[in-house]
């Protein structure tokens, strides 16, 4: 899917409801400079969560950007209900080295994010305790990124490979440098999440 900003386009995205999606091209914007704050987002929708609906082309950010001071990163969002009406906990999945920076929010169902960088440069953000993130693939999720869950007790995280990011939020609250694994209350799966830069090059002194 390329979008042309050349008229007002409202809302763009996917909404699958009645049989799954499976969409093989690049999905960007050509011209970012749209005038309209929310035409810079993907909305990935819908009902049918018996079935994946999967994106196998790269995400980017739009054409101009950042050259054009008016254009805006693309950012991904999953189920809305203030976009879409009905249950909205479609699931969808990501298999693609994607570059778009503008983050990513799930809201409900499920995303998996099956290849390295499936979830773009940008930040990713589980707003409700009936969504869910599974990684797939190592190095999913940038090393930058932060990564923001609804709660500390509600499992909203499935590792399924391994992911290093910058900044790990539970609730609003951030959450010390380390690894973390299925011990959590809010992680699930054989992989691990390590938290903050990784160390290289250090001298251990005995004293």
């Amino acid at each position: 899917m390329v979008r042309n900003s050349a008229s007002p386009y409202k809302q763009q995205g996917f909404r699958a409801d009645t049989a799954p999606i499976t969409i093989t091209g690049t999905v960007k914007q050509i011209d970012g400079n749209t005038g309209n704050t929310t035409a810079n987002e993907l909305y990935l929708g819908g009902n049918m969560d018996s079935a994946t609906n999967l994106i196998i082309g790269a995400v980017m950010d739009p054409d101009d950007y950042p050259a054009n001071t008016n254009a805006q990163p693309l950012k991904v969002t999953v189920n809305s209900t203030h976009t879409y009406a009905g249950t909205q906990d479609s699931l969808w999945a990501l298999a693609n080295t994607n570059t778009y920076s503008g983050g990513t929010t799930i809201n409900g169902g499920t995303l998996h994010a099956n290849a390295v960088h499936a979830l773009g440069k940008g930040d990713v953000t589980v707003s409700s305790a009936a969504a869910k993130l599974v990684i797939n693939h190592v190095g999913a999720m940038v090393s930058s990124a932060t990564l923001s869950l609804p709660s500390a007790t509600t499992t909203n995280l499935v590792m399924n490979a391994s992911c290093r990011i910058a900044a790990l939020n539970l609730a609003d609250v951030p959450q010390p440098a380390g690894v973390y694994t299925s011990a959590e209350d809010w992680m699930d799966g054989s992989g691990v999440l390590s938290v903050g830069a990784k160390i290289t090059g250090a001298i251990l002194t005995v004293r």
